[in-house]
């Protein structure tokens, strides 16, 4: 799992369409995280997994905002709190994006149904961590679960899987590479998976 030890320096934008400037990511197709499948990152260690899949996001750079797959696993945490504000999203130029809310998204993106149409990671996800417990959450509510979940608490030994949302970088997004930034106060260190649209097979 990459670590970082010291949190990314933020700036408290007003809005959530806010780009915050930290420090460059690290360029180069090298520094891609493995793969569970094409599309679908991983970066796994001691305290978490984070899984995030890009499939959904391909059918939609024409937007204003963009959706991932995302999967966060507590494997060795006793108790990990999530919200919406633990996770970023950070282009290759250093600029980071909070994760928008359901209040927001509906200002002008349109359904958020028709992404999960184009969902492939779960699987991946239930077979490799085949004994861990799925967890409720839904920081992006849609038609079949219109209520926001906003908070999750995950046990060890269990997961969460959803959908976040992200304000368009405005870099040519197919040939850099991507990194979404997950902090808690339960955990020791920031964590992160590093990721490109395009994909890559394993």
């Amino acid at each position: 799992m990459f670590k970082r030890i010291a949190l990314l320096g933020i700036a408290v934008g007003s809005a959530w369409g806010c780009a915050i400037q930290a420090n460059p990511a690290q360029t180069g197709p090298a520094s891609l995280s493995p793969t569970l499948a094409q599309s679908t990152f991983i970066e796994e260690g001691t305290q978490l997994a984070i899984v995030v899949s890009t499939r959904p996001t391909r059918y939609r750079l024409d937007r204003t905002y963009l959706p991932f797959e995302v999967a966060i696993v507590n494997k060795g945490v006793p108790e990990l709190a999530l919200t919406r504000e633990s996770f970023t999203l950070v282009d290759s130029g250093g600029h980071q994006y909070p994760a928008v809310g359901p209040d927001e998204l509906a200002k002008g993106y349109g359904n958020t149904d028709v992404d999960r149409n184009y969902a492939i990671a779960l699987p991946f996800i239930r077979t490799r961590f085949a004994e861990y417990r799925r967890m409720p959450s839904n920081f992006t509510p849609n038609f079949n679960a219109p209520i926001s979940l906003d908070k999750v608490l995950l046990t060890r030994f269990s997961y969460v899987y959803d959908f976040l949302y992200f304000p368009r970088p405005s870099e040519d997004l197919l040939k850099k590479p991507l990194e979404l930034v997950v902090r808690s106060a339960s955990l020791s260190d920031t964590h992160f998976v590093r990721f490109e649209l395009q994909g890559r097979s394993k």
